[in-house]
């Protein structure tokens, strides 16, 4: 399997898996099947997963972080957060304050079954969430590029 840099430091399989129909939305979840999907793809060399906390309202970072913990694979999981749902519910809301930021990755489902939770972003998209930021007021906090120092070490 070929490989890509994200970043300069970031390197992943060309081919990623994005597992969200492993939890909900295209028919009902089978774990099983899901796990089996795993173990093929890690054959097959893919070693780049996409997961959300709001799959299944948290239970796809559960299935992989099952999935690691019994295999203790060598991956790179991309996950996401902001969509903000109620579970047995499909009405969302958007949250991307710094708040629900640390929340969302203190609440992950996949804390102790990873060994490090870090924000990786390219120079392109660290610009951009600067720039986006450089105009954004939330809750009355005015937002600057100050605040993005914790980004990318």
């Amino acid at each position: 399997m070929q490989s890509r840099y994200l970043t300069s430091s970031l390197r992943v399989s060309a081919l990623g898996l994005g597992c969200m129909g492993m939890s909900e939305f295209y028919g009902p979840r089978d774990d099983d099947a899901a796990m089996a999907v795993l173990d093929k793809a890690l054959t097959l060399g893919i070693y780049f997963f996409d997961t959300a906390d709001m799959y299944g309202c948290g239970h796809n970072e559960a299935l992989l972080g099952k999935f690691i913990r019994s295999r203790k694979p060598a991956l790179t999981l991309a996950t996401k957060f902001g969509i903000v749902r109620q579970p047995g519910e499909y009405r969302r809301g958007l949250c991307n304050t710094p708040d629900y930021a640390r929340q969302s990755c203190e609440a992950s489902h996949l804390n102790e079954n990873v060994r490090a939770q870090d924000v990786q972003l390219s120079d392109a998209e660290q610009q951009a969430i600067r720039a986006a930021l450089s105009s954004m007021t939330i809750r009355g906090e005015r937002y600057t590029p100050e605040g993005m120092k914790g980004i990318n070490g």
